[in-house]
């Protein structure tokens, strides 16, 4: 994350079972989603991947605006709707992909 960046609260507890698109195998993750406030960064002007390394597993983020969420391949989908409705505490969810 951007030394900038201040995690606000957390949002989500996400326990997700799912089958990976790339390598076919089932997964059990566990994931906290924060609300972030980037306001202090240069992160609002930028258009920019970045790439994290997981093992043998290449993650590539780029920013997506609020237009193309709908159609942009992206995950976890629940966030496609859920983002417009931030919940009041932290909310502990299981999604099944």
């Amino acid at each position: 994350m951007h030394e900038d960046c201040v995690a606000i609260r957390p949002l989500w507890l996400v326990q997700n079972f799912f089958t990976e698109d790339v390598d076919r195998m089932d997964y059990h993750e566990l994931c906290i989603y924060f609300l972030i406030d980037i306001s202090k960064t240069d992160l609002l002007n930028k258009e920019e991947w970045f790439t994290m390394y997981e093992g043998r597993h290449i993650h590539c983020f780029e920013w997506i605006s609020f237009d193309n969420l709908q159609t942009s391949y992206f995950y976890p989908g629940f966030l496609k709707k859920e983002i417009y409705n931030l919940p009041e505490c932290f909310t502990i969810r299981t999604d099944h992909k």
